[in-house]
């Protein structure tokens, strides 16, 4: 993705990575939703699950891992 069409739906890089952890935050609580009715260690093993097939898909890490990293430089709204 160009970064010209990048500013075309969204005005600065802020409200881009808003929009971006807003979506990631919908899907997570969607995924959340399916094992509601499991025990607290089944929970937790489904979330530590879920960071270990990111880290086996091409290389790829949880957003949310990788924003943490940076969480003191973010922009608050974010």
């Amino acid at each position: 993705i160009k970064k010209p069409s990048l500013f075309d739906h969204y005005k600065n890089k802020e409200e881009l990575g808003v929009s971006l952890i807003q979506d990631y935050e919908s899907r997570f609580v969607a995924w959340v939703q399916t094992f509601q009715d499991r025990s607290p260690l089944e929970k937790l093993d489904c979330y530590f699950d879920l960071i270990y097939k990111f880290s086996q898909s091409q290389g790829q890490i949880c957003p949310m891992c990788a924003l943490s990293a940076e969480l003191h430089t973010l922009p608050k709204p974010m």
